[in-house]
């Protein structure tokens, strides 16, 4: 099949219109399972890789300009599915190799590798209800076409068809990797976003190929299609938030302006970059970063500072900063000592900060990455590093950033965020869900008389709900989670946070504190200087964080040091 520069926009541009009306179709398979915004994502992604091809010199391959809407679709997209979804593209535009007819073994090579690089930077293996469960009977197909000397038409129709089927097997399974892997059985009888995005890549494939429509009577999911767009058309679903912003596409970057405006005498914005970060460095000390998405404020701009945070990395709302990002950030802070990284524990943000640091080691970058695990009730005591990162996290942007100030080495600074988090745990309750500003859709569902134990802090579902009860009962029952799997013992001091998750009142925080307090003093167990307040939230979520850790006589020179970072509490 020949393949130009023009053409090649044109399969493109397919790619685009084709995300463009599937995200309220893969936003709804997302809702159930995961945070409700993954269409959203990849059509914004779409469109930013198309606008960079669309930008790009006359004279470029097709090859090159599938590559680069694969790179700019990573940039624009982050969380973990920006670079798996880009490798795509990627590692296509590669097997291309500047020639001018498309041949089914390079389709087979581009979509194979790309395959080999998900599987390899994301960990999932078939089974485990993510796009590689698409991806490897795809692969297969394909290889298998090869083999028997089809030619590039019947394989990409044959392959489709076994990609379909991979998308199906997903409906069963329970998740075992990302955000949706802490629902367990809850996550069963959902077919997967990721898998299912992946399906529409190859659809439009099999399109621009065989020069047919998107969709096929014969295909599995026409039927599907079909009432996703009579569902737009009616406008059963408008996806739009009643909350004050402006537009979807701007309320980051809308948001991060108006923050660095009021704050402009202690941070600043990198220009072009996703980046904030303190006005005032210090030549020769560590610098510590955070990688996260955005819709936790004030976290984690707010608490970038003295003797905090360094800069912190911002994605899209509730997506991890893309390698690009995170990159920048470590440039503007290694000021000769290195930089320490800080990972709260998902999919996306362990992803995107492996790829920065190797990026930042080619460029001569010194960093280590430290990934912060505390959610208690997201996996089990034996298997800490299966924990998601939650609010707890807390207590190392404060005192990892004032240790690093003290003018300790890069090494020490890690081992201290190492020591931090391994005393630290976390418990969340959630009563009310948050709206996504994406999508306009709740985050999860939880019944008028209960309580969701053990909520993650993007909206993620609980495996288990408790019924409504006063502070008195449930302050002692996050309590006994903690202590028991902290090993907090009488007569130890702990530092503590209640966290509102967003639409908490301060009243009810006060009220939920005044219970923990009264209970670990009746289990010989005192407090110094608690953070009573809303500092990492999930939208309007109603909830509480409740996190520890240990006091020891660093930690509290630490945790009470000087800081201008405009979230953290001043200590008088």
């Amino acid at each position: 099949m020949t393949i130009t520069n023009e053409n090649a926009k044109s399969f493109l541009k397919l790619i685009c219109d084709t995300f463009e009306d599937r995200k309220y179709e893969l936003s709804s398979y997302d809702a159930v399972i995961g945070d409700g915004d993954h269409g959203f994502s990849v059509a914004r992604g779409c469109n930013g890789g198309m606008l960079a091809v669309e930008n790009a010199e006359s004279g470029c391959s097709a090859s090159t300009l599938i590559s680069l809407f694969g790179r700019e679709l990573t940039k624009t997209i982050g969380g973990a599915i920006g670079p798996l979804f880009g490798s795509v593209f990627t590692q296509l535009g590669k097997a291309l190799k500047d020639s001018s007819e498309m041949s089914l073994s390079m389709l087979t090579s581009g979509i194979s590798e790309a395959g080999r690089m998900i599987t390899e930077l994301g960990g999932a293996k078939p089974g485990d209800k993510t796009m590689v469960d698409a991806i490897v009977p795809t692969v297969n197909s394909l290889k298998a076409s090869e083999a028997e000397g089809k030619s590039l038409e019947l394989a990409i129709i044959d392959a489709v068809a076994a990609c379909e089927e991979g998308v199906l097997s997903t409906i069963p399974l329970i998740a075992k990797r990302g955000r949706s892997k802490y629902l367990q059985e809850k996550a069963i009888g959902h077919q997967d976003a990721g898998a299912s995005s992946f399906m529409y890549v190859m659809k439009c494939l099999r399109s621009f190929i065989c020069e047919k429509p998107l969709i096929w009577d014969g295909d599995k999911f026409a039927e599907k299609n079909a009432e996703v767009l009579e569902s737009k058309k009616e406008g059963k679903k408008t996806f739009r938030s009643k909350k004050f912003y402006n537009s979807t596409e701007t309320i980051v970057e809308d948001t991060v302006s108006a923050f660095c405006s009021v704050y402009s005498d202690r941070v600043r914005k990198v220009p072009g970059e996703s980046v904030v970060v303190r006005r005032k460095l210090n030549p020769g000390k560590v610098g510590v970063i955070i990688g996260n998405g955005s819709g936790h404020e004030p976290a984690c701009i707010g608490f970038v500072g003295k003797n905090a945070l360094t800069a912190n990395a911002y994605g899209n709302i509730f997506a991890a900063a893309g390698p690009n990002t995170i990159l920048s950030a470590i440039k503007e802070t290694d000021t000769g000592a290195g930089v320490v990284l800080l990972i709260s524990n998902h999919a996306g943000d362990i992803l995107n900060a492996k790829v920065a640091e190797s990026w930042a080691a080619e460029d001569g970058h010194r960093v280590i990455s430290v990934p912060l695990y505390d959610d208690v009730l997201s996996a089990p005591k034996d298997k800490p590093q299966e924990r998601r990162g939650t609010a707890g996290t807390f207590f190392s942007y404060r005192m990892v950033g004032a240790y690093a100030e003290q003018g300790h080495t890069i090494e020490e600074v890690a081992k201290k965020a190492e020591e931090i988090r391994d005393n630290t745990r976390t418990v969340m309750v959630a009563s009310v869900p948050g709206t996504s500003p994406i999508s306009g859709e709740p985050t999860f569902e939880i019944a008028d008389d209960e309580y969701d134990l053990g909520i993650g802090v993007h909206g993620e579902a609980s495996a288990s709900s408790i019924k409504v009860c006063p502070a008195s009962e449930l302050a002692p029952k996050m309590c006994d989670i903690l202590l028991e799997d902290g090993e907090y013992k009488a007569g130890e001091e702990l530092i503590v946070l209640v966290n509102g998750c967003g639409q908490t009142t301060y009243g009810e925080l006060m009220i939920f504190y005044g219970e923990v307090e009264k209970y670990l003093n009746s289990r010989g167990i005192s407090v110094f200087k608690p953070a009573v307040g809303t500092f990492i939230t999930t939208q309007e979520m109603g909830g509480i964080s409740l996190a520890f850790t240990r006091a020891t006589e660093e930690q509290k020179v630490l945790w009470t040091s000087d800081t201008d970072a405009p979230a953290f509490p001043r200590w008088i």
